[in-house]
């Protein structure tokens, strides 16, 4: 195949798994309009806010209001509404800017999803295989929405990129900026801090010290970049662990991991199957894809998702459990390096599409929370 043709073909799966994300949201939402009757007795609020339903409320509030509109909101970092003011000039304002940043930022992060997996495997069939992985995952729906994970998932990426390919300051930058967008984001030090490590500790790895300081101030930048959040939290009044506290109502603070699997299996069994029941099976396969991803993947990338993973699973229940894979592509980057026949590949997509249009239907009719 020539250069040429691969090229076409990159950007046929791009766009093509990008239209097709765009049109499992439409499906799930129409279906939602069609059957809420059947779920409930009052017509569910989400319906009617549309693109801005679950946080996408909040973000819009935040980027038209700030932080002083409502003091729940602290637990929202500032990254994505603050861009979406800046950007409050298009035509609809600061929230038709926030649904435009998500749509738009979708569509490059599965161009980095492309070249970060290509850079992992030099395999073009790979990384391609995994913008379908990554682009379809169920959860993804919440990308057309006014959410912040497909501008976090920009940034994640390009810190992964820079880290593979030792651009310290290209990857510090995009992990202060991840760090500002989602709290997941401060766990970018972890696998900064690991290539740091190694790079300080193994004669020949960094022995230009330019590169070891632009190493060690890349591994600070997502810390940084949270404690600038948490520095203003305190200085306008929320104290300096505002966001984290603030989170504690919602998530029930930390849990030990693996237990909370197990309970979410049981609840699936036997008992709520639309609370922690409803994703026991995404719990199942996240830890599944952290053990897949130690042999797989290199180990900055595999600590890394494993940190993910046990912030997912550590809450005290397991809400939005699907959204924090896009926190660590690379755990469905690791799944697109084993070998995969067309059919089975095939099966995949079409069970993460009807997935991403169920999940969207029962977000729509408030019977989950995404």
């Amino acid at each position: 195949m020539t250069l040429a043709t691969e090229r076409r073909s990159d950007v046929l799966t791009v766009v093509g798994v990008w239209v097709a994300g765009r049109l499992v949201f439409l499906i799930g939402w129409v279906l939602a309009r069609s059957t809420w009757s059947l779920w409930s007795d009052s017509r569910p609020l989400q319906l009617d806010q549309g693109l801005f339903a679950w946080d996408g409320a909040w973000y819009r509030d935040l980027a038209t209001g700030g932080y002083g509109s409502n003091r729940g909101s602290i637990r929202f970092f500032p990254g994505f509404p603050l861009l979406g003011r800046l950007l409050g000039f298009l035509p609809g304002g600061p929230a038709t800017a926030l649904v435009l940043i998500a749509n738009v930022c979708f569509l490059l992060a599965l161009i980095l999803v492309l070249r970060l997996t290509m850079d992992l495997s030099e395999d073009p069939v790979v990384a391609r295989r995994a913008v379908w992985l990554v682009g379809l995952w169920p959860a993804t729906f919440v990308s057309v929405m006014a959410y912040s994970e497909p501008l976090a998932l920009v940034l994640v990426l390009m810190a992964l990129l820079g880290l593979w390919e030792g651009r310290w300051a290209w990857a510090g930058t995009a992990a202060l900026g991840a760090a500002l967008v989602r709290p997941t984001g401060v766990l970018l030090a972890v696998p900064l801090g690991l290539a740091a490590l190694r790079l300080w500790t193994h004669p020949g790895e960094g022995r230009l010290i330019p590169r070891r300081l632009g190493s060690l101030l890349a591994a600070l930048a997502a810390p940084l970049g949270g404690t600038i959040f948490a520095l203003w939290s305190w200085e306008a009044g929320h104290g300096f662990w505002g966001p984290v506290a603030a989170q504690r109502p919602l998530r029930g603070g930390f849990h030990e991991p693996l237990s909370r699997v197990v309970g979410a299996v049981g609840d699936l069994v036997v008992g709520d199957r639309f609370g922690d029941g409803l994703h026991a099976p995404f719990a199942l396969l996240l830890v599944g894809l952290v053990i897949l991803g130690w042999f797989v993947l290199p180990r900055p990338l595999a600590w890394y998702g494993a940190a993910v993973a046990a912030t997912a699973l550590g809450a005290g229940n397991l809400n939005s459990l699907e959204r924090y894979y896009l926190a660590a592509p690379t755990l469905l980057v690791g799944a697109a390096m084993l070998p995969w026949s067309r059919r089975v590949l095939r099966t995949v997509i079409v069970a993460g599409a009807a997935a991403g249009v169920a999940l969207t239907g029962l977000a729509y009719v408030g019977r989950y929370v995404p």
